[in-house]
């Protein structure tokens, strides 16, 4: 291996190489600037990479697999005799017409799904955003953030049914923190919702906690998130989690609520129609 007059590392006589790389970031979502350990960065990557290259390929592909299946084999959806052999693209183009080959269309979009999920939200207490782990775009659509009107919900349904539980934290770990220790959603709910108490947030967030404009009279996400806090302890019956977190979060949000809705004619109460 050498490197050129311009920079560039070249490899000569053979006919492979094995590169080992790893991406670390100073963002911490439990820090009060949302940032912390710059300075240990370059240090905690190179070991990782010496780690790693002291295993060796065939040993980290290994873990990689086992480590994936453990989620991934949880569960499995079979739709019956299927053919598995045919190209997507096909699958997707006579989806209308052949309404028995087409099932594996569902199969697969089933796994594609819990795959994502499994691949976009783990280690860290942020949720999956719009474009997942990676993007390849310095200005990727809607900022690759975290869409409050549906987006990251839908994320997040496969998490509980389909054996996910513990992925589903990064998202709820996230409301918590958001709700309830940080500032900004207590904010919204003054500015926004013109509501003194509780907590609300935008369409769009980010992972500091912060969102946009767009839309600010869209103040109800709070209570789909509230769904996903219940959802989570119906599925795990976790009461530590329910009484530290879940329970504060959800008050809160009711406090909101019983400042916020509106009595209609019938003696009802209902959201107002903002």
């Amino acid at each position: 291996i050498t490197k050129n007059a311009k920079g560039i590392i070249e490899v000569n006589g053979a006919n492979s190489m094995t590169v080992y790389l790893r991406g670390l970031t100073d963002v911490d979502p439990d820090a009060p600037t949302y940032v912390s350990g710059d300075n240990l960065l370059a240090g905690r990557a190179a070991a990782t990479v010496n780690d790693a290259q002291n295993k060796g390929y065939d040993a980290l592909l290994a873990a990689h697999k086992a480590d994936y299946k453990s989620l991934f084999d949880r569960c499995q959806l079979t739709l019956g005799d299927v053919k598995n052999n045919i190209p997507t693209p096909q699958l997707i183009s006579s989806y209308r017409n052949n309404q028995h080959d087409i099932l594996f269309l569902e199969e697969l979009y089933f796994n594609y799904g819990r795959y994502l999920l499994i691949s976009s939200s783990r280690g860290v207490s942020l949720p999956a955003n719009l474009q997942g782990i990676w993007n390849d775009n310095n200005t990727p659509a809607w900022h690759s953030d975290i869409h409050a009107n549906i987006n990251v919900q839908m994320n997040y349904w496969p998490a509980e049914p389909t054996n996910l539980s513990e992925l589903h934290r990064p998202f709820l770990d996230y409301i918590y923190r958001e709700a309830c220790v940080k500032p900004t959603w207590r904010r919204f709910a003054q500015d926004m919702g013109h509501v003194n108490t509780g907590w609300t947030l935008p369409t769009e967030n980010n992972i500091y906690g912060s969102g946009t404009t767009f839309a600010n009279t869209y103040t109800v996400a709070n209570a789909w998130y509230c769904q996903h806090l219940w959802q989570h302890y119906t599925y795990t019956m976790d009461k530590d989690f329910l009484r530290t977190k879940a329970f504060p979060a959800m008050k809160a949000a009711v406090d909101y609520w019983f400042k916020k809705l509106v009595k209609a004619a019938d003696g009802t109460y209902e959201c107002p129609n903002e």
